[in-house]
């Protein structure tokens, strides 16, 4: 005998399939959001980890990246990469090599895999090791052959053999180069004899002009770019990321700035004004207002 079903019964049979189906909507975008959150802490670089970075503060990343590193079971890939730039600028050649060889092996999707490539082969590059750094970046090119960032590669294969003494195939690299990404840093100090500037390279400086190496006040003193003061720590920081984004190595004078309320965005450390002047020409051209510093005077 067959059941018959009341006027009301398709409307709660439909509203039963309404609500199954906002419950699976509902299940549905937590899993969307779940891992769209994942993917942000995946990628997130911690904020004082950053704030040591732009301050030039390399044992402390060290430190804090080595901790994030055994408490994190996510990101970590970041975190090796960020901890090999510092053991870059600290020396530690071994150790950097063996952070980005860390994320070439076990991060082979990450993002990270390219710069980790030119990472091990500035480690071999300031290390001095000339040899091993040309076979490390003329490796990329055949692991990464339409990459298109391959001109900071062909720069420092050019670097490799103008270090070597091999000029004419220096400058068949930097041209390379310069056709690729001809606005680039890199392309714009090319022309300049002798130079080339690798991660955290030290400039080589004139040694034919004595009134070039003049410090602006006090033996010994070290220089710096100014291209920008604010009262905006947050646009300091902005314009700091941009630069560096640029090639160019930047920082944000915080102790200033607890001094007198003013975030100065600086470019470069170094030990001669030849250096420092040619840097801020080149800033200048790219229509930055840049002084000249030793300390805290500036030109």
């Amino acid at each position: 005998m067959s059941r018959v079903q009341g006027p009301g019964s398709g409307v709660q049979i439909t509203g039963i399939k309404l609500k199954i189906s906002y419950i699976f909507l509902a299940i549905l975008l937590v899993a969307v959001f779940s891992s769209i959150s994942e993917a942000r802490y995946e990628n997130a670089i911690d904020p004082k980890m950053e704030r040591a970075l732009l301050e030039g503060n390399y044992n402390k990343i060290v430190s804090d990246a080595t901790k994030l590193i055994d408490s994190r079971s996510s990101g970590r890939e970041e975190l090796y990469y960020e901890r090999g730039l510092a053991e870059l600028k600290l020396g530690k050649f071994d150790a950097a090599r063996s952070d980005f060889n860390t994320v070439i092996s076990k991060y082979s999707r990450s993002g990270r895999k390219f710069d980790s490539y030119i990472g091990i082969g500035d480690a071999y590059f300031l290390e001095g090791n000339i040899g091993n750094a040309t076979k490390s970046y003329e490796g990329i090119l055949s692991e990464f052959p339409n990459d298109k960032n391959l001109a900071l590669v062909y720069y420092r294969i050019g670097c490799c053999y103008r270090k070597s003494g091999i000029n004419d195939r220096a400058e068949f690299y930097f041209d390379k180069s310069r056709k690729m990404a001809p606005l680039s840093f890199e392309s714009r100090m090319i022309p300049r004899p002798g130079y080339c500037r690798v991660a955290t390279a030290e400039a080589e400086p004139n040694h034919d002009t004595q009134s070039l190496k003049e410090p602006l006040s006090g033996q010994g003193s070290r220089f710096s770019v100014q291209v920008g003061s604010f009262k905006s720590k947050y646009n300091a920081e902005k314009l700091s990321h941009k630069l560096t984004g640029d090639g160019y190595e930047t920082f944000v004078d915080y102790a200033k700035a607890a001094e007198d309320g003013m975030y100065r965005v600086k470019v470069g450390r170094f030990s001669w004004k030849n250096e420092a002047e040619k840097t801020a020409s080149d800033l200048k051209g790219r229509g930055y207002n840049a002084r000249i510093c030793s300390g805290d005077a500036c030109q």
